[in-house]
């Protein structure tokens, strides 16, 4: 096999099934992040209680009671849904900054062998 052929099976790799290599990781990258934060399950139960805690409501007619058990449920609801809120944000910061890593990788890779033979040729000019 010629190093000629050896090059162009390489760069035939490198430009082809890599791509589709690294879209498939980002892919399934992204279902990652997207399933760990739980951002549609989050979203569903938005105004949901935190944790599930909260007051019962007595039975009969107590006024403040009452009152008390609908203030402490409405702000354990507000809680839950500032929590759930800065979850979903961070998830989908995260996602962002995956997205962007990506980006980087990609835009690396189309230029990876170039940089490898530029590298090659200067070091084989400092030889010289």
């Amino acid at each position: 096999m010629s190093p000629f052929s050896v090059a162009f099976l390489y760069f035939e790799w490198h430009y082809t099934r890599a791509f589709h290599d690294i879209f498939h990781v980002f892919k399934n990258f992204m279902w990652f992040l997207y399933n760990f934060f739980s951002i549609p399950l989050l979203l569903k139960g938005l105004f949901s209680p935190l944790w599930r805690l909260g007051e019962r409501y007595k039975k009969g007619f107590d006024v403040p009671g009452l009152a008390g058990t609908f203030i402490v449920n409405s702000i354990m609801r507000v809680v839950g849904a500032l929590v759930r809120l800065m979850v979903v944000g961070f998830g989908l910061v995260t996602m962002v900054v995956a997205s962007m890593t990506f980006i980087g990788i990609f835009i690396a890779w189309i230029l990876l062998p170039f940089i490898i033979l530029g590298l090659i040729l200067k070091g084989l000019l400092y030889l010289i």
